[in-house]
Parts: C-alpha cells; sequence; structure tokens
C-alpha cells in the first residue's frame, strides 16, 4: 500500500487537492484504513469545519465538529443527545466527526434517523444551495461536506428498542413537530438508510405507517413481524410524549 498525506489551510486548497489526487477527505482523528488500496488523504483538520453556530431558526455544526463537542453543546435537541450517545462510547465520540456518520453511517445510525426526523440539510464547498439530508443520502457522493444544518423551532422525541440499553437499537423512531402542525417521522435499524415514513400535516394514521414500512424489514437481528410491531408501538410511544 502506498499513502500520501496532506494538510492544508483552507477549502479551496483542499478541495482542489482531493480533485488533483483523487484524495479522501478526513474530518476527524479517526481513519479506516484500506492496506489493499493506494490512497491519498486530504486531513481538513486546519480548515475550520469544526464550529458550532446558533441562530434565531436554525443550528449548524461544521462537518469535522466532533460528537462530543456537538453533545456538549447547550443548544443540541434533547432527541440529538440521545442519539449521539447511542451512536458511538465516550472515547469514539471524541474522534469521531459528523460528517464521518453522514458518510460512513446506515440504517441503523440513531445519528441519521434523528436528524432525518429533523428535516437536516448539507451544505457542501461547492453547492450554495441546502441539500436535503435524506437526498444526500441516497447518493452519498464525493463533494466535500461544509456544514448540517437542524432547525430549531421543532420538538423530537426519539424512542428506542435494543438488546440492552447500551447497544445500538434494533427499531428507533424519531418524530418531529414544528410549529406550524407539520409531523415528521422518521424510522432505524436495518438497511442502508434510516427511512422516511411521514411528512405532513396532523399525526393521523401515522402509527399504521410505521408500521406498514417495517412490515418487510427482518434480517439477522430481528424477525420482520417484530420490526413492525416495535415500529408501531415506539411511533405510539413518540406520539404520546409530543402531545
Amino acid at each position: 500500500m502506498s499513502e500520501s498525506y496532506f494538510r492544508p489551510d483552507n477549502l479551496q486548497t483542499a478541495a482542489r487537492l482531493i480533485k488533483e489526487h483523487n484524495g479522501k477527505p478526513i474530518y476527524s482523528l479517526f481513519v479506516e484504513k484500506d492496506p489493499l488500496q493506494e490512497t491519498v488523504f486530504i486531513d481538513l483538520q486546519n480548515c475550520g469545519l469544526d464550529f458550532i453556530e446558533t441562530s434565531e431558526h436554525s443550528l449548524t455544526f461544521g462537518s469535522a465538529a466532533s460528537l462530543q463537542a456537538i453533545l456538549e453543546d447547550e443548544n443540541c435537541p434533547p432527541a440529538l443527545q440521545k442519539a449521539i450517545k447511542l451512536e458511538e462510547q465516550l472515547n469514539r465520540r471524541n474522534m469521531i466527526s459528523l460528517a464521518d456518520c453522514i458518510l460512513e453511517g446506515d440504517g441503523s445510525s440513531p445519528i441519521l434517523t434523528v436528524l432525518l426526523s429533523m428535516d437536516a440539510k448539507i451544505k457542501t464547498v461547492t453547492d450554495n444551495n441546502l441539500i436535503n439530508l435524506g437526498d444526500f443520502l441516497a447518493l452519498k457522493d464525493d463533494r466535500l461536506l461544509k456544514s448540517i444544518q437542524i432547525p430549531n423551532n421543532i420538538v423530537t422525541i426519539y424512542e428506542t428498542v435494543s438488546n440492552t440499553p447500551a447497544d445500538r437499537p434494533l427499531i428507533g423512531a424519531a418524530l418531529t413537530k414544528w410549529e406550524s402542525g407539520r409531523v415528521r417521522l422518521a424510522l432505524g435499524g436495518t438497511g442502508k438508510a434510516p427511512m422516511l415514513v411521514a411528512d405532513g400535516k396532523g399525526s393521523a394514521g401515522i402509527e399504521k405507517a410505521a408500521s406498514s414500512a417495517y412490515i418487510d424489514a427482518g434480517d439477522f437481528k430481528a424477525s420482520k413481524e417484530y420490526r413492525s410491531r416495535m415500529a408501531q408501538l415506539l411511533t405510539i410511544r413518540c406520539l404520546g410524549k409530543l402531545k
């Protein structure tokens, strides 16, 4: 294996190096290396992507912000705090960035489930427009991530079931409500990405939608009947806590 390493001082240089060398951006101290693959690493530590900003309407995390820094931020919503604790243990939360979770996460990711429910938006270095998280997860292309934004005028409830309290959930339901009455439900636990089940005005019939969405979601960890039933029950629990 051959490796090269760059640590640019700004995003423009980082983007150029990634393009020139087909490089792999590093958003954190945690790096998975493939011993059989020649890799050029572009370390983003000096590019100022570890910020956390709060405005009147949104909370924005730099792509290189660590999970622990986000967890400890006073404006971090409780549902996202819970998801971060379930995602990784303390020693890894200090090393892993939010971008790592977005780029490497799958349908079992508590963080992705909660962010999908919150209708999180992604900004890349090359795009001025915000991208829906769900759309980005469907592609997971090589665009350089700059930030992740969530609204702060929402209430999110995240309920899970797992083998033990410390385990990653077998099923998770994240339900978000806006002041306007908009309700958005995401389910996580299996597959390549969490599933958006509902997004609209009000919550009528949403628990049945959760059950139907997971009716074929069985795998070696849990049967499809169990996942379907638990998705429904967790959604009902979320609804009860939102009222």
